[in-house]
């Protein structure tokens, strides 16, 4: 039986046919050393464009080579925050110095005079 022929379903009476389903291909690993389904592996690999995924691989190596020149560990406690303050002190475009967005008309300070 593959898995795409109607199988009926349990009950008493006519029932109507379902469709049998795959079972998810147990073995693959990840790279974290966790067991996934194949179709879970092909969904998480295809989630994110692969321009954002180079685009995070391109920041997590001038991460990790900011760590090592400086001698932090990439794991370690306000390890993130030294870096971003190190790429604000530097007027690096990445660094979260300038707001992402306009303020709110309540954050916004006031145009009228006084």
């Amino acid at each position: 039986m593959t898995s795409r022929e109607l199988v009926p379903a349990a009950g008493p009476g006519p029932a109507p046919a379902v469709r049998r389903r795959r079972r998810a291909e147990p073995g693959l690993v990840s790279p974290a050393g966790e067991r996934i389904s194949a179709s879970a592996a092909h969904k998480l690999t295809h989630a994110v464009p692969r321009s954002s995924r180079s685009a995070r691989a391109s920041r997590w190596r001038s991460y990790a080579l900011w760590c090592a020149t400086y001698d932090w560990a990439e794991d370690e406690p306000n390890a993130v925050l030294s870096y971003l303050s190190d790429l604000g002190d530097r007027g690096h475009p990445r660094a979260p110095s300038r707001p992402t967005s306009a303020p709110c008309a309540r954050c916004a300070p006031s145009r009228t005079p006084r």
